[in-house]
């Protein structure tokens, strides 16, 4: 009996105890913020309009923000190898400087100096070559509005002055620089615009020989029919002038010019061969062989070699087989 009464006098302590117990605060219910409602109306991304002067028609329209995207990987402005300098470690580079619009000639003086931009104006300069002897001067190339029309500009590359060696009217090309006699072998062909009615029923370029230093002394040496003549290296002696005449896409041919009448010869192909494209490589260094590529011997353009020998004037042909070099 005894032992009942404790049991449940326990019993009741516990009880009591826990009564008693300090109950913790209920942390309150945070407050759910309003869901923004849904618009109805989607964004339009911004299309990039085309100038007023362009008929556009099928073209699907072009976010300009995708533009935005692939400029970075459209506008590259890196440099372009021009020409050594003949007795120094410089070199002659093209480059579109950050923000401008067309690329400029510029020189190098050392590895890793800063170029100098030795061009400025609206129209590109790609094209140029240093005096061949000392590097006293450059001749380039430049057109005019963009016309491509090329003419032909001495520049002093200390004071940057220049002066146009070529006349108007005319699109020309520096082909080779004599080293020797210092004269430009100039490839000229007029343009429609100069004609009585704007168009001309036959076109032919005039090779001549220029002196850079006093253009007025101005010596044609020979009149080629059509346009399509580039591409041309002096022989070693510059008696002579290897060029290519282009026909079409498939077919072009190797001529060889004198200098000295302007007497002409087609080199390849021989009579009674295929067509093929035939562009001019270089001379061997005694004038012996001609080397080209051409794609005369399969689907893509080789490396190969003419032995040239004189023939019964006096002057280089074809001897000999063509030899594949690759």
């Amino acid at each position: 009996m005894r032992a009942t009464h404790i049991g449940t006098a326990l019993a009741l302590a516990c009880a009591l105890l826990v009564g008693c117990a300090p109950v913790s605060p209920v942390s309150p219910v945070p407050a759910v913020s309003p869901v923004s409602p849904v618009s109805s109306t989607p964004r339009v991304p911004e299309l990039l309009q085309p100038p007023s002067a362009l008929h556009v028609e099928g073209v699907p329209p072009l976010e300009r923000a995708r533009l935005d995207a692939v400029r970075r990987y459209s506008e590259v402005l890196g440099h372009a190898f021009v020409d050594w300098h003949p007795t120094r470690r410089e070199m002659l580079l093209a480059h579109r400087a950050p923000g401008a619009s067309t690329a400029q000639l510029y020189r190098l003086r050392a590895p890793l100096a800063a170029p100098e931009r030795l061009t400025d104006g609206a129209d590109p300069v790609t094209r140029a070559r240093w005096e061949p002897r000392l590097g006293r001067f450059i001749v380039f190339a430049r057109g005019s509005g963009g016309d491509e029309s090329f003419q032909l500009f001495r520049l002093d590359p200390d004071t940057r002055a220049t002066l146009q060696l070529t006349a108007n009217g005319e699109r020309h090309a520096l082909l080779d620089w004599l080293a020797t006699s210092g004269r430009l072998v100039v490839a000229s062909v007029p343009l429609d615009r100069t004609a009585a009615d704007g168009r001309r029923s036959e076109v032919h370029t005039t090779v001549a020989l220029v002196d850079p230093l006093a253009p007025a002394a101005r010596r044609v040496v020979a009149e080629l029919p059509g346009g399509g003549w580039f591409g041309a290296l002096a022989s070693p002696d510059e008696r002579q002038l290897a060029i290519t005449r282009y026909v079409s896409v498939t077919e072009s041919e190797l001529w060889l010019i004198d200098l000295s009448d302007g007497a002409r010869r087609r080199l390849l192909p021989r009579a009674g061969e295929a067509r093929a494209a035939y562009f001019v490589g270089g001379w061997a260094s005694d004038g012996s062989a001609l080397y080209f590529t051409s794609d005369r011997a399969g689907e893509f353009r080789e490396a190969m070699r003419v032995p040239l020998a004189a023939d019964a004037a006096g002057r280089p042909a074809a001897a000999g087989a063509v030899q594949r070099l690759a």
